[in-house]
Parts: C-alpha cells; structure tokens; sequence
C-alpha cells in the first residue's frame, strides 16, 4: 500500500460531492469545518503522509485512541481549514461504516443532517463514493482494523450518550 496514492486517489472520489446538492454548511454555519484547539478529526493510517509539518493551517498530534498497540493520529485545524487538502474523516462526514455506509452517531452533536435527515435522502453518489471509499480501505488489513476499532468507539460514544 502506498499511502500517498491511496489517499490521493480517495481524496478525488470525494472531491466533487457533499452530502446534500446544496451547501449544507449553511444549515450550521460550517460546524463541521472550524476546528479549533479542543477538536479534531482522526486521521486513517498512514494518511499524514498528505501533510506537511511546515503546513500552518493544520496540526497532527498523537491522540488518545490506540489502534494496533499505536496512537491514531489527529487533525486539529487552526480556525478553518483548506478544503481541498480536508482529510478523509472530514470528506466522508457525516457518514461512517459499519458492514455498510451509515450515518456517524458521534455527528449528531453538531450536525443537522446527522440528527434529522435519513440516509436515503443524502445526495446519493456522496453515498456511494463513500462506500467506495470504505470498499478501498477495507482491502488493507491495517486501515480495515481502523475501521472496527473506529466503528467500536463510536459504539461506545452511543452507549455513553444514553
């Protein structure tokens, strides 16, 4: 697996679609894409070879969350970010995968789509580039563990939130 090319050939299945047909920032004002220093976005494996360290919109530090006895990577972004060097979680958001493409329960805390809108009703080629996406990763043994493990922590965040 040759992590910059995989990216970059994920990144493109993205580029072009949003969930909606519309801007769906404006239901929000953009949430989803100001970070700040208390939020992140987990990057998949190896996929901070997409940035560079002298890049000031955009800092990857080691977060809390272990996958393969190693730390998972997080973006956090300084006040907003480039849009087209986003990384993967924030292309694919609000969306996730678990056996098949479904809406991210953690989204739901600051996303309207997530809280209101069924999945049928998202811009279906988002759906399915999504589900390509996931299709991609999960032929690598250490981006599908990823997944679960992701997937298994998203389980937890519902199970804490009820």
């Amino acid at each position: 697996m040759n992590p910059k090319k995989l990216y970059t050939h994920l990144y493109k299945l993205l580029d072009d679609v949003t969930p909606l047909n519309v801007d769906c920032g404006k239901l929000c004002n953009h949430i989803c894409c100001k970070g700040d220093k208390d939020s992140g976005m987990y990057l998949f494996p190896f996929e901070e070879v997409m940035y560079n360290k002298n890049d000031n919109w955009i800092k990857i530090y080691d977060s809390d969350f272990i996958v393969n006895n190693k730390p998972v990577k997080i973006a956090i972004c300084n006040n907003s970010c480039i849009r087209n060097k986003r990384p993967l979680s924030c292309r694919i958001f609000p969306l996730f995968y678990n056996n098949a493409v479904v809406t991210d329960k953690r989204a739901k805390a600051i996303c309207p789509l997530a809280k209101a809108i069924p999945l049928d009703e998202y811009n279906q080629k988002f759906v399915r580039n999504v589900k390509k996406v996931f299709n991609v990763l999960n032929k690598f043994k250490l981006t599908r563990e990823y997944v679960m493990e992701t997937q298994k922590l998203i389980d937890d965040f519902d199970f804490l939130k009820n």
